[in-house]
């Protein structure tokens, strides 16, 4: 593995089954497509807090190969966020039953 190589751990593909499409990993890539994702990030939420997201912007230009591998830290990302929300769901139907079984009312 060349010193310019990151590894980023195993993730799956939500599709249409119900069973998520793992793509084997560790994935390995290259400097140029993490420093891509980084520059992205700080650029979309720098135009979320000054409101510019409604202003068109020129995509970051990258290789089809960066472009590959970007679109895999994306998929990550929606993954990571998913479960995120399921937790967070869970956790509020907790709490309403919590507050059922102690017959305490609130929205």
């Amino acid at each position: 593995m060349s010193s310019d190589c990151k590894v980023i751990p195993d993730i799956s593909i939500p599709s249409v089954q119900k069973e998520p499409i793992v793509i084997p990993g560790p994935l390995i890539t290259s400097d140029s497509a993490i420093e891509i994702w980084s520059t992205a990030v700080v650029t979309a939420k720098d135009r979320l807090q000054n409101y510019f997201s409604m202003v068109p912007i020129d995509p970051i230009r990258t290789t089809m190969e960066e472009k590959c591998w970007v679109t895999l830290m994306v998929l990550k990302k929606e993954q990571e966020l998913r479960e995120s929300l399921r937790e967070l769901d869970k956790a509020w139907r907790e709490l309403d039953e919590i507050k059922k079984v102690l017959g305490i009312e609130g929205n």
